[in-house]
């Protein structure tokens, strides 16, 4: 009976030596895991990321400056006094506008622009907007291009109107020195004049003057 104790005692002995050994083991295994890390790479520069903003602030170039006009200087096209000239190749102009004008020669004839804003350029651009046209200048103030587009407005020469067929262009202006079926150019003195066409039905969508600069 003794020896049926003793055996028994033994077996819960040296069940609690293992199960001691093997609470050891499992614990030593955990320590020697490294902990899995959760941040990416980058997580710990979160904070000194620079935010588009900051990092490239919106200059005065960049903005859109809408200008009223003054009561007594319209810059509607049919408020002004101008009268379409004919076609002139050796004077080339686009609603009054010759690469010669200055800026305050347009203003005085056309009123204040609707809209003012600058193209980001080696050399920037002031571009100054009406109905129907725009154009732009150089810091210097010298004109560089003259665009007109929209249906039924007239492009300041004698005849001809955006929305015209290619076949009125042809009589105005005359046959292109470039024809690519959608675009029309002429060269002019110290110039180019282009027509943008519609492909489809061949109408002119813009009428542009520019500067051989800017070709």
């Amino acid at each position: 009976m003794r020896r049926s104790t003793r055996q028994r005692s033994i077996t819960i002995v040296l069940a609690a030596v293992m199960m001691t050994w093997l609470l050891q083991g499992c614990t030593s295994q955990e320590h020697s895991i490294p902990p899995i890390e959760t941040d990416t790479p980058y997580a710990h520069q979160k904070d000194s990321q620079v935010k588009p903003d900051e990092r490239n602030p919106v200059g005065k170039q960049n903005e859109k400056t809408e200008i009223a006009s003054p009561k007594n200087q319209s810059s509607h096209n049919g408020d002004s006094t101008y009268t379409d000239q004919a076609f002139d190749r050796a004077h080339p102009q686009l609603k009054g506008i010759v690469l010669a004008s200055s800026n305050d020669a347009v203003k005085e004839l056309w009123g204040e622009p609707e809209e003012h804003y600058v193209m980001d350029d080696t050399d920037p651009i002031d571009v100054y907007q009406y109905e129907g046209f725009s154009y732009g200048c150089k810091q210097d103030g010298r004109i560089i291009f003259v665009e007109v587009s929209g249906e039924d407005t007239s492009t300041g020469i004698q005849g001809l109107t955006i929305g015209d067929s290619e076949a009125t262009a042809s009589k105005v202006l005359g046959r292109p020195d470039h024809d690519t079926n959608y675009v029309w150019s002429y060269e002019l003195k110290n110039c180019l004049l282009r027509l943008d066409l519609d492909p489809t039905t061949n109408k002119i969508q813009a009428v542009k003057l520019f500067s051989n600069e800017r070709v």
